[in-house]
């Protein structure tokens, strides 16, 4: 009975194991990418743009969308990130707007990446929507294992029990 409890307990543990290391892994590996550090920002304030993959000292181009505007010029560090603040001109206007970063990225090909902006009025700030949800599934799984080994531990205990009163 030991050896089932041990063997479902390390079933669950490597079961666990193994989705937590699935989750944390992208396939296929992404080229680069840019993320700001807001999605909403007022026309004249700044948003931080920050980006991976890129090719270390490649001049990345940073530009704002509709109309197109030059925001300015990176060159990712060794490990091919960067991080940069710019301000967004009031020439934005209010609206949807894209941020992208166009340039060399680490596998040598020519890439153009985006990111959406929401500007607000020159020099009013707006405020983010709610996010609801979970992009993580990990807790699901550690639900599902933790049911899993209480099966198995109330199927030893009534084996155990059933043993006793047979007297096997």
């Amino acid at each position: 009975m030991r050896r089932l409890l041990l063997t479902s307990i390390l079933v669950g543990a490597v079961l666990f194991g193994a989705s937590a290391l699935a989750s944390a892994q992208q396939y296929p590996p992404s080229g680069p990418t840019i993320t700001l550090s807001s999605q909403n920002v007022a026309g004249g304030g700044a948003v931080t743009v920050s980006g991976t993959g890129w090719q270390p000292g490649a001049q990345i181009t940073i530009t704002v969308q509709s109309p197109a505007s030059v925001l300015g010029t990176v060159s990712p560090g060794a490990s091919g990130t960067f991080s940069v603040t710019f301000q967004i001109p009031c020439s934005a206007g209010a609206g949807q707007h894209t941020i992208t970063g166009s340039g060399t990225g680490q596998d040598g090909q020519q890439h153009s990446v985006s990111a959406s902006l929401t500007v607000g009025a020159c020099g009013v700030a707006t405020r983010a929507l709610a996010t609801t949800g979970s992009s993580s599934l990990s807790i699901y799984v550690g639900i599902g294992v933790a049911f899993m080994l209480l099966g198995a531990a109330l199927t030893v205990a009534f084996a155990r029990r059933r043993k006793e009163r047979l007297g096997i």
